[in-house]
């Protein structure tokens, strides 16, 4: 019985090393000659993953692993969205208590709102009003 229990455990540990990557992807799509400026970041520990300024009809991508085969303190990761005054501060990824392989988290900035989808052949989901700023 111990040998069992030592063999998942090993198993356990293991099987992340296979695992594909994760993509966060963000695109803007508000409109011609406006740009989506973005500026990402990592929690636990804090990671500055940079900024970056999208063009219209442009997307940035980024590729990462969840961490630990069983994750106690599941890593954020925040992008702040904006264009002209309007802002929302994103939670755009969460890791999982289980470690995840090809995982994806699409954000689309548009005139009206932010919009989400997991999957490439999934629709478009409405998810957050632009805060407006002054």
């Amino acid at each position: 019985m111990n040998l069992c229990i030592y063999f998942v455990l090993v198993l356990a540990v293991f099987a992340g090393t296979a695992y594909t990557w994760n993509d966060v992807e963000i695109r803007n799509q508000i409109g011609p000659n406006i740009v989506l400026h973005m500026k990402c970041h990592m929690t636990n520990p804090t990671n500055d993953l940079g900024s970056k300024d999208l063009q219209f009809n442009t997307s940035h991508t980024f590729e990462f692993r969840d961490v630990d085969t069983i994750n106690w303190k599941k890593e954020e990761t925040q992008c702040l969205l904006r264009y002209g005054r309007y802002y929302h501060d994103v939670q755009v990824y969460r890791e999982s208590f289980l470690t995840r392989s090809g995982i994806l988290r699409s954000w689309e900035a548009r005139r009206d709102g932010i919009y989400f989808k997991t999957r490439h052949d999934r629709p478009w989901e409405f998810k957050f009003h632009w805060i407006v700023g002054k």
